[in-house]
């Protein structure tokens, strides 16, 4: 099992957990309130088939066809000019993405730790939970499979290709999964997460939750920079895999949850519907306000 996918799966067994913890949690008048739809067992149900194909994706073997090498100029000439020559340099560059990455998942999950004790809201806490696990198993699922399908090698295997000497590693046969960039999309799930969870809600206080939205999306973008270094993936890799990461951090919740408002306000100015009346005088149309 590769590392984004082990790292992808502690991010959502530390989501249940804290959605767990957020359910038996003490409810209090904490300062945050939940006013979008709520995750249903529908949802929890999708939860459960996303993640046993994302499962499923990585227990199988990983051998397939090579379909895709080099593909478009910019690749060629973005690797040309900015991949990395020495071996520890480039090694250098993979493990700073792995911290990286690793750190935006654990960062976008533990929010729904900070709502529910540090803000005493674990209403707000399991739906945050909720969410991370959902948006982080469909990415983990949808990069299994696009990775499967396209069976692009990695740009370092076509060094090692044309140079046996260009790595250590050159020794083994890496899998074709080189489109898209796991690392990149896992890391752009996460910021988008973090984004989504401090626009609505004050979880650090004034003038940090905006520049944690800028912080994660700098550091999603990082990863994405230091993959194409270290040889592991091309540009396009790179950006496919954020607009993945995007999808499935930002855009999957906005359909699901936050488009759909669910305050008190919202709810009662729903309740104003057209009605027709029949009076002596004739048939009139008014609005009715239903409780």
């Amino acid at each position: 099992m590769r590392f984004p996918a082990k790292v992808a799966i502690a991010g959502v067994a530390m989501a249940a957990a804290i959605g767990f913890g957020a359910q038996d949690a003490h409810a209090s008048e904490g300062d945050l309130e939940w006013r979008w739809r709520r995750l249903g067992a529908i949802d929890y149900a999708a939860l459960g088939v996303v993640s046993s194909v994302a499962l499923a994706e990585q227990l199988a073997p990983s051998a397939g066809p090579v379909r895709w090498r080099v593909g478009w100029a910019v690749d060629r000439e973005v690797q040309r000019v900015v991949a990395l020559g020495g071996v520890e340099e480039r090694r250098f560059a993979a493990r700073l993405s792995d911290v990286f990455m690793a750190s935006l998942v654990l960062w976008s999950v533990s929010d729904a730790a900070v709502a529910t004790w540090a803000h005493e809201a674990p209403d707000v806490g399991l739906q945050l939970a909720s969410i991370a696990a959902l948006s982080h198993s469909f990415n983990l699922a949808a990069t299994g499979l696009v990775k499967r399908a396209s069976g692009r090698d990695r740009p370092i295997q076509t060094q090692c290709d044309a140079d046996p000497r260009y790595d250590p590693s050159c020794d083994e046969r890496r899998p074709p999964r080189s489109f898209l960039s796991g690392h990149t999309s896992t890391a752009f799930t996460g910021a988008a997460l973090i984004c989504q969870h401090h626009q609505r809600f004050a979880l650090y206080g004034p003038g940090w939750d905006p520049l944690s939205c800028m912080a994660a999306t700098t550091a999603a973008a990082m990863v994405g920079w230091q993959r194409v270094l270290a040889d592991k993936h091309y540009l396009t890799d790179v950006v496919a895999g954020a607009g993945l990461g995007i999808v499935s951090g930002a855009v999957l919740p906005e359909l699901l949850v936050y488009a759909w408002d669910a305050s008190p306000a919202a709810a009662t100015s729903l309740r104003w519907l057209p009605a027709v009346s029949v009076t002596p005088d004739g048939t009139t149309l008014r609005w009715a306000q239903r409780w």
